[in-house]
C-alpha cells in the first residue's frame, strides 16, 4: 500500500463483542471478504463510518468520523459509499441523479457540473438512456450510476458494497471495469466488501473477516497461499464456483 493513510481501523469492531481489526487503508484497492457477508458488510461501514465502531477507533483522514461535529458534512463529500440498498431516485432520469450531489453541495454552477458529468458516463460505454427514468433501466446501468452518483463528488475514499452480487458474468466484468476506472481517476482509494474475486485478485490489500479473527493480505496471491483452516476452508468453498479462487 501506499505510504498515505486515509484510513485507520486500531482494535475497532461495530459489535461491542466483535471481534477487532486492525487495518490501515492508503492509495489503491482493498477488497474486504468472508463467509458471512453480513458480517463483512458491518465490518465495511464501521470503517466507511456510516455505522459507530462500538469498541476501539477509526479514523478518517486522522479524524473520527462523527456525525455531530461540525466537519460531518465536509466528512460526507471526501467519502462515498455505494450500496443497491441505497437506489436511485425514482423521480429523477439517470443524469439528474448523478448530478444531484453536486448541487445539493453547490460545489459548482450546473453548467460547470455537467461535464463531469458526461466524463462519467462517456466511461459507461452506451450502457442504457440516461435519460430514462431508474424503472425503466437494466440492472447494470443502474448499479454504474450509483457509481458515478458518489464519484461526481470526487471523494478521496469510495467504499462500494456488494456490487457485483446478483449479476451475470458479462456484467460483472463491465461493472469491474468501471469500478477501476473509478480508481484510476476519481478517487485515491477504493474499499470493496463482498467475495468479488475479480476485484481482489487484483487488490492491493486483502482482508479476510473470519469468525473468530481476521487476517489482513498483502494481495491475492497471500490469501490463496494461506495455510489456516478458516481461509482454507473458505478457498475451498468458493473454488467450486470461481476459477479465481486456483492457486
Amino acid at each position: 500500500m501506499n505510504s498515505v493513510v486515509l484510513a485507520e481501523v486500531k482494535g475497532a469492531a461495530p459489535e461491542r463483542d466483535g471481534t477487532p481489526l486492525d487495518l490501515c487503508i492508503g492509495n489503491g484497492m482493498t477488497v474486504l471478504l468472508g463467509n458471512d457477508r453480513q458480517r463483512v458488510n458491518r465490518y465495511l461501514k464501521m470503517v466507511a463510518g456510516v455505522v459507530p465502531a462500538l469498541r476501539g477507533d477509526v479514523l478518517l483522514f486522522g479524524a473520527s468520523p462523527t456525525h455531530e461535529d461540525h466537519g460531518g458534512r465536509e466528512l460526507r463529500r471526501r467519502v462515498g459509499y455505494v450500496t443497491p440498498s441505497a437506489p436511485l431516485l425514482s423521480v429523477l432520469d439517470g443524469v439528474r441523479n448523478v448530478m444531484l450531489p453536486a448541487l445539493y453541495h453547490h460545489l459548482a454552477p450546473e453548467s460547470e457540473v455537467m461535464p463531469k458529468v458526461q466524463a462519467l458516463l462517456d466511461e459507461m460505454g452506451g450502457e442504457g438512456d440516461h435519460h430514462a427514468l431508474p424503472a425503466f433501466m437494466p440492472e447494470l446501468q443502474r448499479r454504474m450510476l450509483l457509481v458515478a452518483r458518489a464519484l461526481i463528488l470526487e471523494p478521496r475514499l469510495l467504499f462500494v458494497e456488494q456490487l457485483l452480487s446478483g449479476l451475470d458474468s458479462d456484467a460483472r466484468e463491465r461493472l469491474c471495469a468501471y469500478l477501476r476506472y473509478a480508481l484510476a481517476n476519481w478517487s485515491e482509494s477504493l474499499v470493496v466488501a463482498g467475495n468479488e474475486p475479480e476485484l481482489a485478485s487484483i487488490a492491493a490489500q486483502v482482508v479476510f473477516i473470519g469468525e473468530q479473527r481476521h487476517w489482513v493480505f498483502a494481495g491475492w496471491q497471500s490469501l490463496l497461499t494461506c495455510d489456516d483452516p478458516a481461509v482454507q476452508e473458505f478457498i475451498e468453498q468458493e473454488r467450486r464456483f470461481c476459477s479465481f479462487f486456483q492457486g
